[in-house]
């Protein structure tokens, strides 16, 4: 499994350019780092970066046929390139977003994304470990092992496993909510924590025929949640678990998930 990593303008500044904001990591650094990780993870990288629009739709259009799938940190053509946005459209190869800060923090003018918005998932201020976090979860996503979870009563799941499908009858915009498994504990207490007779549905994204959208969250917009916008039939579901608290009030996590955690 090959991936192209793509980086925009100035990011080869990296070390130099705003360290308060982007740190004291060189690109080479960076590269480094993710070449690492590739290895760790048994898949090759190239690495392309470049101050040209015109030579990263080249780069992007060059990788069909010959990559996997796509990271990409447009940089700042984030917020001004079509044609980089149709380039990624033109190759349809699953693509992961990047960018090292927090954007969403950031000036008015950072908040929209083009390139995003032919990115299957985005990674916002993780620094370099964005680039790793993205490499993983595309890998997960091509060999058919990337599992996130929703939550439901158990009583509301037996309903919906007599129907055939969850959320089958959404209103009109209207999504399943679901995380990836590194990011549910997290957010599980805000929501589970009544005692309820809870279960975790662990669903195969591959099989769900409905638009799967990775969205940011209302209270973290730097993460980025899976929204179901459809029916998720019985048989995308994997496997029903219990969500079980021990007698402190924690989630215990289910160690059948430990091998689907990105980290």
């Amino acid at each position: 499994m090959k991936f192209l990593i793509v980086n925009g303008p100035n990011i080869n500044m990296l070390g130099v350019r705003e360290p308060d904001i982007y740190g004291t990591l060189t690109y080479e650094g960076l590269c480094d780092t993710i070449a690492q990780a590739a290895r760790g993870m048994g898949v090759e990288v190239e690495f392309f970066q470049s101050n040209s629009e015109g030579g990263i739709v080249t780069a992007i259009q060059n990788a069909l046929g010959r990559m996997d799938g796509i990271v990409i940190n447009p940089a700042a053509y984030t917020h001004t390139s079509v044609a980089i946005l149709d380039a990624l459209k033109a190759v349809a190869l699953p693509a992961a977003e990047v960018h090292i800060s927090d954007v969403t923090k950031r000036e008015a003018f950072r908040q929209r994304s083009f390139a995003g918005m032919a990115c299957r998932y985005h990674f916002v201020g993780e620094g370099r470990d964005g680039y790793v976090h993205a490499l993983e979860t595309l890998k997960r996503d091509i060999e058919g092992s990337l599992i996130i979870l929703h939550a439901m009563p158990r009583s509301e799941w037996e309903a919906c496993r007599a129907a055939g499908a969850v959320g089958a009858h959404l209103p009109e915009g209207g999504f399943l909510h679901c995380s990836p498994v590194e990011y549910f504990w997290r957010v599980a207490p805000g929501h589970y924590a009544d005692g309820g007779d809870y279960v975790l549905l662990c669903i195969d994204v591959k099989k769900v025929p409905a638009p799967v959208k990775w969205e940011a969250g209302p209270h973290n917009p730097s993460r980025y949640y899976p929204h179901i916008y459809g029916a998720c039939p019985v048989s995308a579901v994997t496997a029903v678990l219990p969500l079980r608290m021990d007698s402190r009030g924690q989630f215990l996590k289910n160690p059948e998930l430990s091998g689907y955690e990105n980290r």
